[in-house]
């Protein structure tokens, strides 16, 4: 970072300037200059040290520079809208069918068109809010949504979500993304179980004096406020970092915690993840990361792909919907870690 008369305090580099080549950095080094941000927009993050010598070694990556204000309508639609069109389809079909907002796929799929990262979550999180709201009337229609549950859950969780896109510029996004990728595998494992091993594990939850029993749609569940709360808090708080809706680990704290049965978890996370999701986006819009030009006409397509996912979801086995779940999260875990240390 330069040292000048014109640079008088160190800054978000992407406020005045557009990052288009990135400079190689060992994470076992020192840092170059104090935290401004997420390292990986300028840098690019690696284990090993640097070859040292008259010439920075650098790379061009990602190939399309990163997506400003300052880019035609024409430029994204042509660039990004009409690569993404197809997948952003068949991604919200799939994640408003299990439930998740999908961020943790729509995040990376635009970091590797271009869109720097904190642009890149905070159209995820409205992409996910705004596919799920689509996709609550249809959950809600069915009975399935426990709103007293969304209130004893949501408000820690909301809570987080803003408080993590308030601080995304002054977190490491490869040691998020790690952690992120652990949880799902975490996730993952714990929904791979069988029912009666669940249903174990709720109950040993459920004797807590610090819970609150709950009777809905001929079922009874219990929340333990003393474990819960804190564990949604850094859901939201995680989820609002990384551009996620916090579906992803949601839904197994209501199974495997709550007892609550997978059917009325997807519902009801269906009107928990919109919430999380407009908390998490407003936190990055006070910081400037709102670009309307990509968002809104991907907003769109996520609309539709959550109206088929939702009438697909109730339609769907409990337990295909709970092993499909596991092996979702458990692959976009190992896709992201392999992102992580091999690019």
């Amino acid at each position: 970072m330069p040292n000048d008369a014109i640079h008088k305090k160190f800054a978000d580099c992407t406020t005045c300037h557009t990052v288009s080549q990135k400079s190689v950095i060992s994470m076992k080094a020192a840092m170059p200059h104090p935290m401004v941000g997420a390292c990986d927009t300028c840098h690019i993050m690696v284990n090993d040290p640097v070859a040292k010598g008259p010439v920075t070694v650098a790379a061009v990556w990602p190939v399309v520079p990163p997506a400003r204000p300052d880019r035609g309508l024409a430029d994204l639609f042509n660039n990004i809208i009409l690569k993404l069109t197809l997948i952003t389809l068949v991604a919200s079909i799939v994640f408003t069918m299990l439930g998740v907002g999908g961020g943790f796929l729509y995040v990376p799929i635009l970091l590797s068109c271009g869109i720097d990262f904190h642009t890149a979550a905070t159209t995820s999180l409205l992409m996910l809010a705004t596919a799920q709201i689509s996709a609550l009337y249809i959950f809600y229609r069915s009975g399935l949504v426990d709103l007293k549950l969304v209130i004893m859950l949501e408000l820690p969780t909301m809570i987080g979500a803003f408080t993590g896109g308030v601080f995304s510029e002054h977190f490491n996004v490869a040691l998020l993304a790690i952690m992120f990728s652990c949880s799902l595998f975490l996730a993952s494992y714990v929904m791979l179980q069988d029912e009666v091993r669940l249903e174990g594990l709720g109950k040993s939850f459920s004797m807590s004096p610090w819970r609150w029993d709950r009777e809905f749609g001929g079922y009874a569940y219990s929340v333990d406020m003393i474990v819960t709360f804190p564990m949604t808090f850094a859901v939201g708080f995680m989820g609002g970092l990384l551009g996620l809706g916090g579906g992803w680990l949601i839904i197994p704290i209501m199974v495997v915690l709550c007892g609550v049965p997978m059917r009325i978890a997807v519902a009801t996370s269906s009107l928990m993840v919109p919430i999380t999701g407009f908390a998490g986006f407003l936190g990055h819009s006070v910081l400037g990361h709102f670009e309307p030009k990509l968002a809104l006409p991907l907003c769109v397509i996520a609309i539709i792909g959550a109206q088929i996912g939702s009438r697909m979801s109730l339609k769907t086995e409990s337990n295909l919907l709970r092993f499909a779940f596991a092996f979702v999260l458990g692959l976009v875990g190992l896709w992201m870690i392999l992102r992580v240390f091999w690019g």
